[in-house]
């Protein structure tokens, strides 16, 4: 038997760090797993390191549901991983308004690039980790 597990993931260059994407486009993400593809539960994951991440997260509405310590081998040593999960009878994502999408997420921002994608996993996060080069 095999088990689906819908996970989001967002990707961007440095520069466009703090600047409200990631939880615009996460959010975006969500509604669309949600209100277009019908989906009961959604997943993400990150490094415990990367806050950034794990607030962009907590924003949309995503809830901490494990800490797997030292779980993964990342540049040269064992890091800490974060796994959340959003159920859609939650709400979906619940933003405030000075964060609530007005368009679209793009690529052409001019300040860096952005990767969306959706993950169709049967392993857990950080054992398949997708190569964006560019």
């Amino acid at each position: 038997m095999v088990v689906a597990r819908p996970e989001i993931g967002y990707l961007l260059n440095p520069m466009s760090w703090g600047l409200g994407y990631a939880t615009e486009a996460a959010a975006e993400l969500l509604r669309f797993g949600f209100d277009r593809l019908g989906l009961h539960r959604i997943t993400a994951g990150c490094w415990a390191a990367n806050i950034g991440s794990a607030r962009v997260m907590e924003k949309i509405g995503m809830r901490r549901e494990v800490h797997l310590r030292e779980s993964a081998w990342i540049q040269g040593s064992w890091q800490d991983v974060f796994h959340y999960a959003i159920l859609d009878h939650e709400g979906g994502p619940v933003l405030p308004p000075s964060l609530a999408p007005r368009r679209a997420p793009s690529t052409r921002s001019g300040r860096g690039g952005a990767a969306l994608f959706w993950r169709r996993s049967e392993k857990p996060f950080g054992m398949t980790t997708p190569k964006i080069t560019g």
